[in-house]
This record gives structure tokens, C-alpha cells and sequence, in this order.
């Protein structure tokens, strides 16, 4: 993928974000692109995985987004592929080691400090989402755009679902 189609991929990101979508839809959609089969897949996929997943302040939903568009993009469709199990793993894991060196963690209540499942935490999550989420969201789309285009690491380019 070149610097303009990542550039594209991550204003879309955050176009959605802005939008309403959440985080992690946001991801999906914007790096899963033309996978889905079906209008809104990937969405109602990602849904789930948003405020850390269900709001429980988990793995950040970004990085889940992601993690399964890298999955939608060069896993495997078979249990007997190995190797596209490893490649996936590989590049999700240094996606995340990515996240934790420039941000610290890869846990929604640890990066945005706000419990997501308390009475008032939208309002607590304005600022934060200015000031964490959407920067978080462009480095994850970004770093991830760049791994699915480029080879790192043995991370091939691929042409739709495996």
C-alpha cells in the first residue's frame, strides 16, 4: 500500500470515528476495505470489541480492528495452514508491541482512564477521544496499513481472504 492509500485508509479511520462508529469498526472498515462480502459485515464484526470490548476496558479497540483485518487479509482458511496462522500472529504482535512502545499499553482503561460501563463516562470520553482515541486510531490504522503492504516481517500483501 502506498503513503496515499494509507493517508486515505487513515482519514477514513477517523471519518468513521468522528461518525459514530466506534473504534474498532472504525479500524475494520477502514483496513478491511472491500473484503466484506455482505454490506455491513464488518461493522456488525467489529462492534463488539469497542471500549475495549463491550466497554469493559480490555484490549483497545483499535488494535482489535486491526487485528482482524489483518486476519481478514493474510489469515488462513484452513486449520492445516500454519503459515498463515504464524504470519498473522507475527504481525499483530509487533502491531501491538508498536502500540505499547509509543503508548504504553494496549488496554483501553489504562490509555484512555475512563471505565466505560460508569454513569457519566461519555462525558469523561469527549476529551478523551480528542486527545487519546483518535491519535491512537491513526497510529494503529497507519502502522497496521503499512505491515499489510509491505512485507515486513513476512507479511505479504494479499489480494482478499485467504
Amino acid at each position: 500500500m502506498g503513503s496515499l492509500e494509507t493517508a486515505e485508509m487513515v482519514e477514513t479511520a477517523v471519518g468513521h470515528f468522528v461518525g459514530g462508529y466506534n473504534c474498532a469498526e472504525s479500524a475494520l472498515l477502514a483496513l478491511g476495505g472491500g473484503q466484506a462480502r455482505v454490506q455491513g459485515e464488518l461493522q456488525r464484526l467489529a462492534t463488539a470489541f469497542g471500549g475495549g470490548t463491550a466497554r469493559r476496558g480490555l484490549l483497545c479497540g483499535a488494535v482489535a480492528g486491526a487485528a482482524m483485518a489483518v486476519g481478514l487479509h493474510l489469515g488462513r482458511s484452513t486449520p492445516e495452514d500454519a503459515e498463515g496462522k504464524d504470519r498473522v500472529y507475527q504481525a499483530v504482535e509487533e502491531l501491538m508491541a508498536a502500540v505499547e512502545a509509543r503508548f504504553g499499553s494496549v488496554q483501553c482503561r489504562q490509555l484512555t482512564g475512563v471505565d466505560f460501563r460508569e454513569p457519566g463516562s461519555h462525558d469523561a470520553f469527549c476529551p478523551v477521544k480528542e486527545k487519546v482515541c483518535i491519535p491512537l486510531l491513526r497510529f494503529v490504522v497507519e502502522t497496521a496499513a503499512r505491515r499489510l503492504g509491505s512485507g515486513e516481517s513476512g507479511v505479504a500483501s494479499a489480494s482478499g481472504p485467504r
